[in-house]
């Protein structure tokens, strides 16, 4: 089997689709609700897509590169996009802790700024800054040996949901090509988020063309 699971395989492919559609109520259930904003939330997505899932490694659910068992492969599992490395996995676990105290201190920020009733469009500039910022520094540290994007697009879903802006980003399939997402997520391995911030505009800005009455 290919580390870290076998996607070529259609019944996992078939699997791990079906995870994602039982999960995606559920995030945004947790951005309606409010839920704190934690790094161990996003952990369990990653668990929850691969639930029933045969894996080469069990800690790759949930797990982060660098950690594990001695000699198992997620512990030393290096990953590049387009020849631009993602964080060394001896320092996953050190930026993603980083990641989750500045993810919280900004929500912390803009909860009393947008309240849960508040019309939609509040801020709305913020609010997709902070999911382009979220989502592209998921991406830059590529925590987890595969799934990063699903994940990153969760944190977006979370966020969008939580500041009541329409659901315009799903888990799978990633956004076509002509959206602009994957160069903009490729400028966000380089730790340049701006192009992401741009991207989600659009995408935002041609759902609701597309959904007048959503």
């Amino acid at each position: 089997m290919r580390f870290p699971w076998d996607e070529a395989n259609p019944q996992i492919r078939n699997r791990i689709m079906d995870n994602l559609a039982n999960l995606l109520p559920d995030v945004v259930a947790s951005g309606r609700r409010r839920d704190p904003p934690t790094v161990d939330l996003f952990r369990d997505w990653h668990r929850r897509m691969l639930d029933g899932v045969p894996l080469v490694e069990p800690a790759v659910a949930g797990g982060f590169r660098g950690s594990g068992p001695q000699g198992g492969r997620l512990k030393t599992y290096w990953v590049a996009v387009d020849q631009v490395e993602a964080v060394r996995p001896g320092r996953v676990r050190s930026e993603m802790s980083l990641f989750g105290r500045r993810i919280d201190e900004q929500v912390a920020t803009l909860d009393p700024l947008i309240p849960a009733k508040a019309p939609p469009g509040k801020r709305e500039h913020e609010v997709i800054s902070l999911c382009a910022w979220a989502h592209g520094e998921f991406v830059r540290i590529h925590p987890f040996a595969d799934g990063n994007g699903r994940v990153s697009r969760a944190v977006i879903l979370w966020l969008e949901t939580r500041y009541g802006l329409p659901v315009f980003i799903d888990l799978r399939p990633r956004p076509s090509s002509s959206t602009g997402y994957e160069g903009a997520s490729r400028a966000s391995m380089a730790g340049r988020h701006q192009l992401m911030e741009i991207t989600l505009t659009n995408m935002l800005a041609r759902h609701r063309t597309q959904n007048p009455d959503a």
